[in-house]
């Protein structure tokens, strides 16, 4: 029995009902807006609590809510309870709020999650991801999923689940392995255990505790296994903390700083110890070939890449070494090496091919010119009129017959001879411009005037002849 019937019986006791108007259809509820209200008083079935029945169009409960949307995610079923279609239905399935058009579709649960009638969206392609929350190409293994293609997000959504930590972008199976404890490269292998290790250091057992190790217990680590052990080796004698590579010596029969010599002897023989100046000292060492007994302190500097004298400078680098080569360079580069120096070796010439290496104009290639120095440009040994293939010289003339006239041309590059010819035939000393016209069967010009015989008239040694200058017939002119 409702409230307001209890009510009613108790205060009526002994009388009879009587209708009333505020509650037409007598279910105990009268009508009104409110939230204790009849939402439909001709209807006995409805008031607020009655059992409401879905699909009907009846608010039977008076809650206010659509009758046709029963799982109120916002969509309402699609059809009431005789069938009929519902105007704006679209939800498949109200009894599930999870279920209904706005939702996305879940992948291979055998449901029709956004209510398209496809289940598990058979028309749409589905890719298998993994989600990269750090951003090293590699994914979460424990985020896999089949997901559509059109939700997959560039640089989050990868092919792999490699990643063996997606919080940091530095693990990853192509990262280097490093000695911090962490499993960088994600193969289930820290540090050392790792073959791959990049930065492990290499170690040596230190027994005497002397800053040195002994080669021969080289190991690889992160950290060393003993707190003694070091990172540097060369330690002759790690039982005793008297040898080390640096240690002081005393000349001792001893090789206190592992060095190979044994300071306090002369191994080599070269009258020199080790201590006292010999840098080498022993005949068998290999890491300095050559014969030890002349190599020591005092010694003479060859060229055999060897440090003879023990000064710490070896062949060319040492300015005591003898034995030298002489080789030329080109100082004055014009190509052509003039300068000489001393060495052991050297890709320069050993032979001068510059005649003068500071001037780069004089070389074998250069051009012989007259200069007021008479220089040599060309390198041949000549210089100007010298060399036979002198350029820039000027036109003499010398006197070939010896009449004191000149009169025969040649090229040179200074002569005390005219340049300007003064006889007309320098083959014949009774012709010149000093002799006498003569008249003679060759008509020769032998005064160098330009006029022959009859044509000069300071002709000599002619013939008196007679015209007729009247024309008689008869000469007498």
């Amino acid at each position: 029995m409702t409230l307001p019937l209890l009510l009613l019986s108790l205060g009526l006791t002994g009388c009879a009902l009587k209708y009333d108007p505020k509650d037409a259809d007598g279910d105990g509820w009268p009508r009104g807006d409110g939230p204790l209200s009849d939402c439909d008083d001709d209807n006995e079935l409805t008031y607020p609590g009655a059992e409401d029945r879905w699909y009907d169009g009846e608010d039977s409960d008076c809650a206010g809510n659509d009758d046709y949307d029963q799982d109120e995610d916002g969509y309402r079923n699609a059809y009431d309870i005789l069938g009929n279609l519902v105007d704006g239905g679209t939800d498949c399935n109200d009894l599930d709020p999870d279920i209904n058009p706005g939702v996305s579709e879940i992948y291979d649960d055998g449901i029709d999650n956004d209510c398209d009638g496809v289940v598990d969206d058979e028309d749409i392609v589905y890719t298998s991801k993994y989600e990269d929350h750090d951003g090293d190409s590699y994914g979460d293994p424990d985020t896999g999923e089949s997901i559509p293609e059109e939700d997959i997000i560039e640089g989050f959504h990868v092919d792999n689940g490699d990643d063996c930590n997606d919080s940091n972008e530095d693990i990853h199976p192509e990262a280097l392995e490093i000695c911090d404890g962490v499993d960088n490269d994600c193969n289930d292998l820290i540090d050392m255990d790792d073959d791959d290790i990049t930065d492990a250091e290499v170690f040596y057992t230190d027994v005497d505790e002397d800053g040195y190790g002994d080669e021969a217990t080289e190991y690889l680590a992160c950290e060393p296994a003993n707190d003694t052990d070091v990172s540097v080796a060369g330690d002759c004698n790690d039982l005793d903390d008297t040898y080390y590579p640096g240690a002081d010596t005393e000349c001792e029969d001893v090789d206190r700083n592992c060095d190979g010599v044994y300071d306090g002897l002369d191994v080599d023989g070269d009258g020199v110890k080790g201590c006292d100046g010999d840098c080498d000292d022993n005949p068998d060492d290999d890491v300095t070939p050559g014969d030890s007994a002349t190599i020591y302190e005092g010694a003479t500097e060859y060229c055999d890449d060897l440090d003879n004298d023990c000064d710490g400078l070896t062949d060319d680098d040492d300015p005591d070494i003898v034995g030298t080569t002489t080789y030329y360079e080109d100082f004055d580069g014009d190509g052509f090496e003039g300068t000489s120096y001393e060495a052991c070796d050297s890709t320069d010439p050993e032979v001068s091919t510059d005649c003068d290496d500071s001037d780069a104009s004089i070389n074998p290639d250069a051009t012989e010119v007259c200069d007021e120095y008479a220089t040599d440009e060309d390198c041949n040994g000549y210089a100007d009129d010298a060399d036979s293939g002198v350029t820039g010289t000027t036109t003499y003339y010398s006197d070939s017959d010896g009449d004191g006239y000149e009169g025969t041309s040649y090229e040179a590059c200074s002569s005390s001879d005219p340049t300007t010819s003064t006889d007309c035939d320098d083959s014949d000393s009774s012709i010149n411009p000093g002799a006498t016209e003569v008249c003679d069967s060759s008509s020769t010009d032998e005064d160098c005037d330009g006029y022959a015989d009859d044509a000069d008239s300071s002709v000599t040694g002619t013939t008196t002849f007679y015209s007729d200058a009247d024309g008689d017939g008869y000469e007498g002119t």
